[in-house]
This record gives structure tokens, sequence and C-alpha cells, in this order.
């Protein structure tokens, strides 16, 4: 459709969204992607685009210098941005896409629960403008969303197994008992 696909894995913890998040950085890559990762941090109040720092040290070397002409990126890195979140998102949106003219890019955040709300924002901007099909989002978050909520990013809840999905699993793939499914299952709440 000519705009970033994206998609938020929701789901609680151990529920198996970084192992997802994973997989896909690996299918990314195996077909030319380039990807930029960020993680966040839990506790305490994160600190401006701490996520977007993270971004933007994933390009490899020499790009974001050789595509930032506004130089809001390099500020980032320095620590000495003084610009509007619209800017920074506005100067992340075009590096990104310049880039992604040459090389896909897959952007992943895992633990988007606590990414800056300056991150977000950022990385918001490109999934609803990015005018290229070779860019995508994709993010691990737990629920509430916070910030994330605005990003109109399609998401998917993800839950565990049911019992009988479970059971049937584990007994495929293992010699252990029925029970002893059931007693896992029922331990893992089927995860």
């Amino acid at each position: 459709d000519g705009h970033a696909d994206g998609l938020l894995l929701v789901g609680e913890a151990g529920i198996g969204k970084t192992s997802l998040l994973r997989w896909a950085c690996r299918r990314a890559a195996e077909q030319g992607f380039t990807t930029l990762e960020t993680v966040g941090l839990e506790g305490g109040v994160p600190a401006s685009y701490a996520g977007l720092e993270e971004l933007v040290l994933s390009f490899p070397t020499g790009v974001v210098d050789s595509l930032d002409e506004s130089g809001l990126l390099s500020a980032v890195l320095d620590g000495t941005v003084s610009a509007s979140a619209a800017r920074i998102a506005a100067a992340f949106l075009d590096v990104v896409t310049r880039y992604a003219e040459a090389n896909p890019v897959l952007v992943v955040v895992d633990d988007a629960q606590w990414m800056d709300e300056s991150t977000v924002s950022a990385i918001a901007t490109l999934a609803r403008r990015a005018e290229i099909d070779r860019v995508a989002v994709i993010a691990g978050s737990r629920s509430p969303l916070g910030w994330w909520s605005s990003t109109a990013l399609p998401s998917i809840d993800l839950t565990g197994l049911d019992e009988t999905s479970a059971v049937a699993l584990l007994r495929g793939v293992t010699d252990v008992s029925e029970s002893q499914a059931r007693d896992c299952w029922q331990a893992t709440a089927g995860n």
C-alpha cells in the first residue's frame, strides 16, 4: 500500500514476544534487511530518546553521518538535541526512508512498554509516514500499552495454548505422559 508495515505483539511476560522478535530479526537478515533494534529499560523514567539512540547506533558505520542532513540525529547521539520531538521524528523518518531505498529496514523494539515517549513518537511517525514498502516496524509490549496505544500499529494479543493443544504438542514432541503434559500446562499457563 506504499506505507511502512508494522505490528505490535502484546502479551504477558514470558509469553514469547522476545523469541518472536528474534525470529523476525533472523528472517529479516535472511531477506537482506538491516535491522535497527532497541530495548525498553525497566524501572524509573526513561531518558528522552534513549531508544532512538540505540536505533540510530544500529545503522552501519557512517550511514547517519552521510544521510542526516539536518544533523539532528547526531545531536541525539551526543546529547545536545534541542529540537522539537516532531523535528527529531522527521529526521529519523528521512534517514530511515533514504537508507531503505537501497537497503530494506526492520525496526525492532523489545519491551516496548518501557520505551521513552520521544522514541515511541519517532517510531510512530516512521510507521505512519514512510512512503516506501522497504520499511517495517515490529514491537513487543506488555499491557498496558501506554504511549504505544497512539501509534496506530495493528496489534496481536499473544496468549498461551489451551490445555488440549498444549498436551497434544508436548506429547507429540516428547515422551511425557498425558498427566505430566497436563501438569506442565498447568504450571506454565500454556506458555
